[in-house]
């Protein structure tokens, strides 16, 4: 019977909820995603989550091995990304926020120019933003902007929002992470407009064909 991999070694444990395996001592020639887990497991607080977490990285592992030859070639802004990526699914109990970070991961590690200069600015979004938030975010990118009102907007390129609603709630933590600032507007009510970065944070989220 081979040996089983590094991969398995750690999935493994983290099923039986065994603390101290550090996956970064594995070494990066052994297993891609060894490179970018740098510390510590701890034990996990369910087996639900060693599960999700188990899934999570045998795709993570998937991916990386698929493109093997690129992990030698990444910039530092992508290794700082998938790092950031990785690391977080550690802290992730919502099954759709992991899922997001193995595409991210998967994007990054085949778009170096997306995450070019703004490293710093990406890894804390993809660590603080939410499923809800990115839902939110990816089904209304098409829109130039928000307006917080419970008036009638005449304008198509506004997405309209009501004031104290979810929405709006959604709409505020992205303004916390970056990805939203309020605009001068000539009409009665705020108008908000996306930064940016959004449109690189949108190619990282989004599924390519």
């Amino acid at each position: 019977m081979e040996d089983k991999s590094n991969l398995e070694k750690v999935t493994g444990n983290l099923a039986t909820k065994t603390a101290g395996i550090a996956v970064g001592v594995l070494g990066a020639t052994v297993t891609p995603l060894a490179a970018f887990v740098p510390f510590l497991l701890e034990t996990l607080a369910s087996g639900r989550q060693s599960k999700r977490l188990e899934s999570a990285f045998k795709k993570i592992e998937t991916i990386l091995k698929k493109h093997e030859k690129l992990i030698n070639e990444l910039t530092d802004d992508q290794y700082k990304v998938i790092n950031e990526g990785v690391s977080s699914a550690l802290y992730t109990i919502n099954e759709d926020k992991l899922n997001y970070l193995v595409t991210v991961i998967a994007n990054t590690t085949t778009q170096p120019n997306t995450c070019s200069g703004i490293s710093d600015h990406l890894s804390r979004v993809i660590r603080d933003i939410s499923a809800d938030e990115i839902m939110f975010l990816l089904n209304n990118i098409s829109f130039v902007g928000v307006a917080v009102t419970d008036d009638t907007v005449k304008n198509d390129g506004l997405l309209q929002i009501s004031p104290g609603s979810n929405d709006e709630l959604l709409l505020t933590g992205l303004m916390h992470l970056g990805l939203v600032y309020a605009k001068d507007s000539t009409w009665d009510f705020q108008v908000y407009k996306w930064s940016p970065i959004v449109n690189k944070l949108v190619s990282l989220l989004k599924t390519h064909g």
